[in-house]
């Protein structure tokens, strides 16, 4: 499981295709990590969007000037989680 931080952090980016705003380096995130979201985009609707549509409940807020999402990561989640923000992230923001 230490590889799902990486793997979600790079999969969101590849969605967003924003440059991250920290290095790709363990010291920074483990089991929670964070990824840039687009600029222009109201993050409560996608905040509304992701739970009501996909019952996936995470954080989205605004700091320095980005659009962030943070993503925290346990013993009970699967790949398959990942696989479900990646599939309504990918819906939610074309």
């Amino acid at each position: 499981m230490p590889w799902f931080g990486t793997e979600t952090r790079r999969r969101i980016l590849s969605i967003v295709d924003i440059p991250a705003y920290h290095p790709d380096d363990p010291l920074w995130y483990s089991q929670m990590g964070g990824a840039n979201l687009p600029e222009g985009i109201d993050l409560n609707n996608l905040k509304n969007a992701l739970y009501d549509t996909y019952k996936i409940e995470i954080p989205l807020f605004r700091w320095n000037n980005l659009n962030l999402i943070r993503f925290s990561l346990q013993a009970y989640n699967a790949e398959e989680d990942i696989i479900k923000l990646e599939f309504a992230l990918k819906a939610l923001l074309k």
